[in-house]
């Protein structure tokens, strides 16, 4: 579907039966949005299809079959917006929320840079990038080498940027995010932080710890 622009906009995900008890608050979130220019492209691993499209119900969405490991979904994610074509794409996890303007400012942002991310807010009211990271600011991949604040949650990326890059996401790695953001930016991409906008992360069990320190040596 078009944007204002003309681009394909997306929104991506994946959703897996532990991600189940969230999804009406995902639903909700995506309705709330500011801009409605943009499909859902969701990779089902292990849902309802049917039932999926009643709780997204009045959403674009289109439902990509998934399975296997975490990587692997994504990987099906990524093909599918590059099959269709996709120009622009804001990440989400499935049990997570974000802010109303985050999809618009997203797409707005993604003209002028190939990756933008946004705040993290933790469920205990903490911004994770306040007093790290500036708003406005940009980085490069030397600054991800130690903090993973770049991930499947808060970020939005041009497709141009994301493709020469896809291929390489390991079909059995633990985590996707750090290593494919890093090898992004170790292209020579900067990353745009948002002025505005959130994501809502909750953490619980299964959920992944964010901020941690990792190797850099998956990125060479």
């Amino acid at each position: 579907m078009p944007d204002s622009d003309g681009a394909r906009l997306a929104v991506s995900t994946t959703v897996y039966p532990q991600a189940a008890p969230y999804l009406d608050e995902l639903a909700a979130s995506l309705r709330d949005s500011r801009t409605r220019a943009h499909r859902v492209y969701m990779v089902n691993d292990g849902l309802d299809a049917m039932e999926l499209r009643e709780r997204f119900r009045g959403l674009d969405l289109v439902l990509v079959p998934g399975g296997g490991t975490p990587a692997n979904n994504r990987a099906r994610g990524f093909e599918a917006l590059i099959e269709d074509d996709v120009k622009r794409v804001v990440f989400a996890d499935a049990d997570d929320t974000f802010s109303p303007d985050r999809i618009e400012e997203s797409a707005k942002a993604l003209a002028h840079h190939a990756v933008v991310f946004n705040e993290i807010r933790m469920d205990d009211g903490v911004g994770l990038l306040a007093g790290r990271i500036p708003a406005g600011s940009r980085v490069g991949w030397r600054d991800i080498l130690d903090l993973n604040f770049l991930g499947l949650s808060n970020t939005a990326v041009r497709l141009d940027a994301l493709r020469p890059h896809v291929e390489r996401v390991g079909h059995d790695a633990d985590v996707v995010d750090w290593p494919l953001f890093t090898r992004i930016l170790h292209a020579g991409v900067m990353a745009f932080r948002l002025p505005v906008s959130e994501t809502h992360y909750r953490r619980h069990p299964g959920s992944f710890a964010v901020l941690e320190a990792t190797s850099a040596r998956s990125a060479e």
